[in-house]
């Protein structure tokens, strides 16, 4: 759904611009012509605008998966020669992933026997 109303984003302008260019050609005829072309264009530009207004309140109410305002993004990564894919994950859940591993004592340098 959400990909349906990005590319209507996109082509909706498009729509208005070819409509526009209609009346241009269409404006050097008589004037009832024009009137009716002009009525056309008004009707359609308005059309075009409560498209884009739609569609954009659909994107900004529609539930994109982007995560909570407390996830965190967790990258792509590899483990175990397997892909998992990134994520959002929440905060505390990350957190609790992360627990710090304790690393093995430094090892002496070797000595000469001096």
């Amino acid at each position: 759904m959400i990909i349906i109303l990005r590319v209507l984003l996109f082509l909706i302008p498009i729509v208005g611009v070819l409509l526009w260019l209609r009346w241009r050609v269409k404006r050097d005829l008589d004037e009832a012509t024009r009137k009716l072309e002009f009525k056309r264009l008004c009707i359609g530009l308005s059309l075009v605008l409560i498209a884009l207004l739609a569609t954009g309140l659909g994107l900004r109410f529609s539930d994109d998966s982007s995560g909570d305002i407390d996830s965190v993004y967790v990258p792509a990564r590899v483990e175990n020669g397997k892909l998992i894919p990134g994520r959002f994950v929440p905060r505390d859940e990350l957190e609790q992933d992360q627990t710090p591993v304790p690393s093995a004592p430094p090892k002496d340098p070797p000595t000469d026997g001096r």
